[in-house]
């Protein structure tokens, strides 16, 4: 991410995950397709990341999660998303 020049970031997804993972391509596509975390929720170093977004990138929220799906509505999710995520970028104030 640090070699990556600031005026090429338009666009940052977020969600977060556990730092120890199988890192079998079969795991890896069951985390990233049902199993990412709400930003905060997990062990990546997400504050490093969004400390360096400049304020024209655009920021969206993905977190495909199976377990959430059947736990929670559609709009309870995306409450959740927004509320997790905004509560990580207030630490960066």
């Amino acid at each position: 991410f640090h070699s990556i020049p600031d005026q090429q970031i338009h666009i940052f997804q977020i969600c977060d995950a556990l730092s120890n993972y199988d890192p079998s391509t079969q795991e890896l596509r069951k985390i990233s397709r049902t199993a990412r975390l709400l930003p905060g929720e997990g062990e990546l170093e997400l504050l490093p990341l969004l400390s360096r977004l400049h304020d024209h990138v655009t920021m969206s929220i993905e977190v495909p999660n199976l377990h959430e799906a059947e736990r929670f509505t559609p709009h309870e999710r995306a409450e959740r998303a927004l509320v997790a995520t905004k509560s990580l970028i207030r630490k960066l104030q």
